[in-house]
């Protein structure tokens, strides 16, 4: 199983990576919406934004769970949460089945590390229409541990 798992998310990663959103010239405010939101706090550091898109793909006959973000917390950032299931439902999902990326201004911020256990992603409700959660564990930042708590999430699909 882990031998499908890495691969799944490494191209997950690339796709998460080599796409860039449409930048345009009007600034278009980013509204808080209870129901496609997330959070986590890292080193006493509060992040924040709205869900941009929620979806369930299948890679190679497993499920992948894909919710990416943009912060409003102040800082120009992005985060996509990722997580493996067969299928994707209620219940816990630690690493490597789970993956959280952060970026910053255009640079990987925190990520976690498939090789380094301590991260989790556990989904308390999860429906056709909606799936909603929380989040911690270690992450790598510049390649040193830290750690992130209080993660949640709420996405509608």
């Amino acid at each position: 199983m882990r031998k499908i798992l890495l691969p799944i998310l490494a191209m997950v990663v690339l796709a998460f990576t080599g796409c860039t959103k449409e930048e345009s010239i009007e600034e278009m405010p980013i509204v808080e919406d209870q129901n496609n939101s997330w959070r986590f706090v890292e080193g006493g550091t509060e992040y924040r934004g709205v869900v941009d898109t929620a979806f369930i793909e299948l890679i190679n006959g497993t499920e992948v769970l894909t919710i990416e973000g943009t912060a409003t917390s102040g800082t120009q950032g992005n985060i996509a949460l990722l997580l493996v299931g067969d299928p994707v439902g209620v219940g816990n999902y630690p690493s490597p089945l789970s993956a959280l990326f952060y970026i910053e201004n255009g640079a990987f911020k925190y990520e976690t590390d498939p090789a380094t256990p301590g991260f989790t992603i556990g989904i308390t409700q999860f429906s056709t229409t909606s799936v909603s959660g929380t989040f911690s564990g270690l992450v790598k930042e510049d390649g040193v541990d830290r750690n992130v708590t209080e993660g949640s999430f709420k996405a509608t699909f």
